[in-house]
């Protein structure tokens, strides 16, 4: 509920990434809370979710919302915008925070430390639609426990077990990576977008209803939905590795020479300049260090079975860019592809997006 108060950077790391505990026990706590918002014992609190009104946080009513956990039983491994912050001068000078409301984290416990059923109630309980960035979340969390024997693990070992949260359990889920769907009409027109992945909906930007999107389209670009202006209509979702057709043509060049290959392969692909620039700024930016990539195109007929689009009015030129990225510890041989001229007419639509695999095996990795 409190975004990223409450937690401190525990100096240790796993896979590079910031371990992160919370650290409620180490704060001192008030005298007008002493009997209220579970701060009576020394461990680490969480609220199950936000308490209805007119109930007030930090009062005794709060207390039934309250879940009191051992100190550091939950640890959180920091994934995605990582840095220590500077916490509201409301708190007093003894909290410390960590991360913003963009930061991800992946959440930890060991089984041992947990009596039956063997899951913490606050992640059995987990309110993810009080989530900082407002997003909700419909699907049951499925944790992933050991195969290892029991005893076998003494200390937390990171590597047994992760949580994946998704509507099947599925062992490699691939998310098919910032997908951005621009509208180009000939004039101002209501639009309707139906997106269909064959697999979960992570994040949509704006928020998807049960219907699709209905927005207004201009011919500059401009999306107006719910009386806010996008550049593009986004989604984020999860495709199961044995669903891609990976591109066996492409592209290996060195990882300083992508804006270059960017520049020149996406005008082929048909992005114009402004969809070039925004490809490139986002995909420059979180690909993480090799010496070497291979990028291929995956193809547009594979796009339209993984991930249909459904729109109405139809446009006239439809057009799916899909980059897949393998980073390579050294340079091999493979054929560059041709493409078919592609040329705008009447209602375009424009969708970028990209597919990133660390080895090849490993799941599909997105960076959001």
């Amino acid at each position: 509920l409190e975004g990223n108060v409450h937690l401190k950077d525990s100096g240790e790391k796993y896979n590079n990434n910031p371990i992160i505990v919370n650290s409620s026990d180490t704060h001192i706590i008030p005298p007008q809370y002493a009997t209220a918002d579970c701060r009576t014992e020394p461990k680490d609190k969480y609220l199950k979710k936000v308490p209805p009104p007119p109930i007030v946080v930090g009062t005794a009513q709060s207390v039934p919302y309250c879940t009191s956990i051992p100190d550091d039983e939950i640890i959180f491994v920091c994934k995605n915008n990582c840095h220590p912050s500077a916490c509201s001068p409301i708190w007093g000078p003894e909290v410390t925070c960590y991360g913003d409301k963009d930061s991800q984290y992946d959440a930890y416990f060991r089984l041992s430390d947990v009596s039956s059923p063997g899951i913490p109630d606050f992640i059995k309980n987990c309110d993810t639609s009080n989530l900082p960035t407002g997003a909700t979340s419909g699907n049951q969390q499925h944790i992933i426990t050991p195969t290892t024997k029991a005893g076998t693990k003494e200390k937390l070992q990171l590597n047994t077990f992760g949580i994946n949260e998704d509507s099947l359990l599925v062992p490699w889920l691939s998310p098919f990576c910032k997908p951005a769907i621009y509208l180009y009409p000939q004039s101002m027109i209501p639009v309707s977008v139906k997106i269909n992945p064959l697999g979960t909906i992570k994040l949509t930007i704006p928020p998807y209803p049960f219907n699709g999107w209905n927005v207004l389209a201009s011919p500059n670009g401009q999306i107006s939905s719910q009386g806010k202006q996008f550049d593009y209509l986004y989604y984020e979702a999860e495709i199961a590795d044995n669903k891609i057709e990976i591109p066996k043509k492409g592209y290996v060049v060195a990882q300083n020479e992508l804006a270059s290959l960017f520049k020149t392969l996406l005008p082929k692909l048909g992005l114009n300049s402004h969809e070039q620039n925004q490809f490139s700024e986002y995909w420059l930016s979180v690909l993480p260090k090799a010496s070497f990539y291979f990028v291929g195109a995956v193809p547009i007929a594979n796009l339209d079975t993984i991930s249909p689009l459904l729109i109405s009015p139809p446009p006239t030129t439809s057009i799916r860019v899909t980059l897949y990225f393998e980073p390579l510890d050294a340079p091999r041989d493979v054929i560059a592809p041709e493409f078919p001229k592609i040329v705008r007419r009447g209602f375009t639509m424009v969708e970028w997006g990209g597919i990133f695999k660390k080895t090849l095996n490993y799941p599909f990795s997105c960076f959001q």
